[in-house]
């Protein structure tokens, strides 16, 4: 269904091929609504040590970004997840499709207190991280209230069914606890809720296994 390279492919991929960072972060939503799809993609993974060079092959100098087989391109996480999405993890209903909308941009947020942990030695990630997690928390309240106003039995965050939003979430929960060690089973249930949803999704669970034959 994918393939991982750290490598340029050939620009006669007749395969999409997402670029982005071998970690979690903003690539891996994409990757998990490629896999979810069932659609096959090229798992692109910069090393961060070259990053000086992938930067100038970026189209918009940012990571994650599609390269097309047409040799089009695009570019932000948000337009990256529509394609890889589309038709499997969209909502056709109009509601459904703004709910679904609402919670990407609410738990994209939770990345900008992030951002300057990417960059920082461990010694300094040490020295910030409870004031990214203060940062972080307001964000994982409000998403919290919202989700317990549309969750269904299932999990997910609307129409009782997986969607971008929560693949969107899920990879955001990650990074906050990774990066924080901010612990969202006691005091976020409805968003522990929906990371398990996630991760017992069973095309996440053949991702996830395929990429650790795979030692990624």
């Amino acid at each position: 269904m994918f393939s991982c390279c750290q490598e340029m492919p050939s620009a006669a991929s007749q395969l999409p091929r997402l670029a982005y960072f071998d970690f979690h972060g903003r690539g891996e939503p994409v990757r998990l609504a490629f896999a979810i799809s069932g659609r096959a993609f090229e798992d692109y993974r910069i090393k961060m040590s070259d990053w000086a060079s992938e930067k100038a092959k970026a189209p918009s100098g940012m990571v994650p970004y599609l390269l097309l087989p047409d040799g089009s391109y695009i570019t932000e996480m948000l337009g990256c997840l529509q394609y890889a999405g589309r038709d499997v993890l969209i909502p056709e209903d109009p509601l459904q499709l703004a709910y679904m909308h609402q919670f990407m941009h609410m738990a994209q947020a939770v990345w900008v207190p992030l951002r300057q942990l990417f960059a920082c030695t461990d010694a300094e990630r040490e020295a910030i991280k409870a004031d990214r997690r203060a940062e972080c928390e307001p964000h994982a309240e409000r998403l919290e209230k919202e989700i317990l106003r549309h969750q269904g039995g299932a999990g997910f965050c609307v129409n009782n069914t997986i969607s971008l939003a929560d693949i969107v979430l899920y990879s955001a929960v990650h990074t906050m606890t990774d990066m924080t060690d901010m612990d969202f089973t006691k005091k976020f249930p409805a968003i522990t809720r929906v990371v398990q949803a996630v991760k017992n999704h069973p095309a996440v669970k053949q991702y996830y296994a395929a990429k650790q034959a795979l030692n990624f």
